[in-house]
């Protein structure tokens, strides 16, 4: 990598830490809020649904928000409407306002991971690139594990009558708020990460037309089928488990598991990727998931399901870094902004979409019909993979 300035790129990872974080903290809280109430399911997805899409429209922007912004001026307006949005969900009176929270929550993920993964692509040689983003994309579940199970702990407890998930808003807003404080001069900082001759080139909207390539085109293909399998498995899991019988308090010891599972899957499969090249990598990882969600639905017992859930998570997450690598393998370098943004464009129509129907399905035959779905779109996104000719 060439050099970068050590202490913005430091900040750039203490940020990203917390973001990744609170954001997957959203549908634990979320399954919390409506647990007691009727048509639960189908209300989760729905504000998933609307979370998905307001961070797809605003990635979809990436190229015009680049070139007036340097990374870590949008890493530091992004926290401060995240913030903004826990707080909403904390002073809430209703489900739809806390879902409105949350969607502000996530409205500058797709814009943060499109304009870091460009400048990595950049900054890195190719043969190193694999484990450069998935050292990138584990470095944020560092704020994964603890958060994720902070959320799942404090949510379902109660505090001298203030409900755990209001007591937990608060607390991640006040995180948010205070980072962005103290991180209010890069504001003024124009040379802060991604110099503004990589983000110009006076665009609204990327290319489209480098899918005419045909790698190119199946990479976002699988990365669809990628989302459409392991894109929502950890928002309905809370429900999953609670449809086990398990007690709330106990989605904390899930949310560990998993989340345990993304950080060492994501260091792995980034070696796996320059060992084994990126299509290889990506294969064993969606049968791999295939299989283990077969096994998390026919198992019951503590131990047995929090096991499964952190083999799932290795798997799950693991592969962000390996889609994000294989999309960058067929990419030209003056198009690396158009290639995240349209992988994540088409990853975000997948996030609309999916837990909509999954919830509205779920509602109509049980929580373990969307997850055998699952394991047959994992199945099915290694079918692009293999179709791909091999070469540059």
């Amino acid at each position: 990598m060439k050099t970068t300035a050590k202490r913005p790129l430091l900040a750039l990872n203490v940020c990203h830490i917390l973001l990744d974080g609170l954001y997957d903290s959203i549908p634990v809280l979320l399954a919390i809020i409506v647990a007691a109430q009727a048509n639960a399911d189908s209300i989760v997805g729905t504000v998933m649904s609307l979370a998905a899409l307001a961070s797809t429209l605003a990635g979809l922007a990436t190229i015009s928000f680049s070139s007036r912004f340097t990374l870590m001026q949008a890493t530091v307006l992004i926290l401060f409407i995240g913030g903004a949005g826990f707080w909403i969900v904390a002073f809430s009176g209703g489900i739809w306002l806390a879902g409105f929270g949350f969607i502000l929550v996530a409205l500058g993920q797709n814009v943060f991971h499109n304009m870091a993964f460009s400048f990595f692509a950049r900054t890195t040689d190719r043969a190193s690139l694999g484990r450069a983003i998935s050292d990138f994309t584990a470095i944020g579940d560092l704020g994964r594990v603890p958060l994720i199970s902070l959320a799942g702990f404090i949510g379902a407890m109660s505090f001298n009558d203030i409900a755990g998930w209001r007591l937990a808003s608060f607390c991640f807003g006040l995180m948010n708020i205070v980072l962005f404080i103290i991180s209010c001069p890069i504001l003024f900082k124009k040379d802060t990460l991604i110099p503004k001759e990589h983000s110009g080139r006076n665009k609204l909207l990327p290319s489209f037309g480098i899918m005419r390539d045909k790698n190119v085109f199946l990479t976002v293909f699988a990365n669809m089928l990628n989302t459409i399998s392991c894109g929502s498995l950890f928002t309905f899991l809370p429900l999953l488990l609670l449809a086990k019988g398990f007690a709330p308090k106990a989605l904390a010891g899930f949310a560990f598991g998993f989340s345990l599972g993304c950080f060492v899957g994501k260091v792995a499969c980034g070696r796996l990727i320059d060992r084994f090249g990126s299509r290889s990598t990506f294969i064993g990882a969606q049968l791999l998931l295939s299989l283990l969600i077969v096994l998390l639905l026919i198992g019951d017992s503590f131990y047995y399901v929090i096991t499964i859930s952190l083999f799932i998570g290795i798997v799950t997450k693991g592969s962000v870094p390996v889609v994000q690598t294989l999309a960058a393998e067929y990419a030209a370098k003056d198009t690396y902004d158009d290639i995240f943004s349209i992988n994540s464009f088409f990853r975000g129509v997948a996030l609309i979409i999916i837990p909509l129907f999954f919830g509205f399905l779920a509602s109509l035959h049980g929580i373990d019909s969307i997850y055998m779905i699952m394991a047959a779109v994992s199945i099915a996104a290694v079918l692009p993979i293999v179709a791909m000719r091999y070469g540059s």
